[in-house]
């Protein structure tokens, strides 16, 4: 379930681009503010989705532990107003197009398309379609 948070947290944070930089700095794929990146990593790259993620992880540990997906986000988004009970409307839309990904992502395989190139890294991860029972006959 980890894994998929982290891919549906990829996704709306930056469309799963490891070099995007927000407007207040915010670094890696999960875009992370720079106070928080330096306060959790250990020397990680920003860039590396593999590092990023462990550096997601370590923050989210830190701001929850349960299983619902959309106080996941919101946990990672805006934890302050989460713990005051202060989330804007803004705030559970984001909540709620999180959730949207989140469940697409585990009701669909996931597949993922190794890179062309000197090294065998994961690409962007891409949604597999389900065939649909009108186009894949069924076999007898």
């Amino acid at each position: 379930m980890t894994n998929l948070l982290l891919i549906a947290l990829s996704a709306i944070e930056s469309g799963h681009r490891d070099t995007a930089i927000g407007r207040h700095g915010e670094v890696s794929r999960y875009q992370m503010m720079p106070y928080v990146w330096r306060a959790h990593a250990r020397g990680e790259n920003p860039r590396d989705p593999e590092q990023a993620g462990a550096v997601a992880m370590r923050v989210m540990r830190s701001r929850y532990r349960g299983t619902d997906p959309a106080t996941w986000y919101l946990a990672w988004h805006c934890p302050g107003r989460l713990r005051r009970g202060t989330c804007t409307r803004r705030d559970n839309e984001l909540a709620a197009r999180f959730t949207a990904i989140f469940q697409s992502i585990t009701t669909q395989p996931v597949v993922f398309q190794l890179t062309t190139g000197s090294s065998n890294t994961l690409a962007r991860p891409s949604l597999a379609a389900r065939p649909s029972p009108a186009v894949a006959p069924r076999s007898q």
